[in-house]
């Protein structure tokens, strides 16, 4: 009976899969790598355009904040008062009459009822009193011209003083105006008063400018002005 098989002259079997054959009904093999690189875009330029961009941006924003830093700095009472701006003269001197109540009743709301002030020094940029608690605590307190005060103890006491309303708030102002007119000691120069209760209510304003001469003395309710050792007016 005749083989119906188709035979092969090398006597190896068919097979529609081997390497570079292909039979009928196989999927021709796909060449990987065959196909074109996609092209990539160019971002090197919108990059560099972007980061400009922002620096200037970041640099604007710097710019308009530390404006701003230095703006505030040249009007904030604190600061003008560290570098030395706030005189007499100034306007927001704590020897003003509003500065000073303002001062003033920053002391009274932090002095417990009963309380006193022992003693009280004042300049156009500070505020430093010694205050008594009614139990006989005794404390240092600061003020500065953005109203900010500060305390600290300073031990105990048990003698006379003042309260806050006793100090008349517009005082200070008229004795510097009159030590102008009748001394010649100028409003900028002055360096600071003190109000004390001994022997009695008094007033001593000290000047830095002249070096003789550059103190006066007054009631506490700026009556009497005058050098020590003058009449009494």
């Amino acid at each position: 009976m005749a083989d119906d098989q188709p035979k092969t002259t090398s006597g190896a079997i068919f097979n529609p899969r081997s390497a570079g054959t292909t039979g009928i009904g196989s999927t021709p093999p796909v060449e990987v790598g065959s196909g074109k690189p996609p092209r990539s875009r160019a971002t090197g330029g919108s990059d560099t355009a972007i980061l400009a961009v922002f620096t200037v941006l970041v640099l604007v924003a710097a710019g308009f904040m530390l404006y701003r830093l230095e703006a505030a700095a040249l009007v904030d009472p604190v600061a003008r008062a560290e570098r030395g701006e706030v005189t007499a003269s100034t306007d927001i001197a704590l020897t003003q009459p509003d500065s000073m109540a303002k001062a003033l009743a920053l002391i009274d709301s932090d002095l417990p009822a009963g309380g006193y002030i022992e003693s009280f020094r004042l300049a156009p940029d500070r505020i430093n009193a010694i205050v008594v608690d009614p139990s006989g605590r005794r404390r240092t307190v600061a003020i500065n011209p953005g109203m900010q005060l500060t305390s600290t103890d300073a031990g105990t006491a048990d003698a006379e003083g003042l309260a806050p309303s006793d100090i008349p708030v517009d005082v200070p102002s008229k004795i510097i105006e009159q030590a102008q007119r009748r001394y010649g000691l100028q409003p900028g120069d002055l360096d600071y008063m003190v109000a004390t209760i001994a022997p009695e209510p008094t007033w001593v304003a000290f000047w830095k400018q002249p070096l003789k001469d550059n103190l006066l003395v007054a009631q506490l309710d700026g009556s009497q002005l005058r050098r020590p050792g003058e009449p009494t007016p």
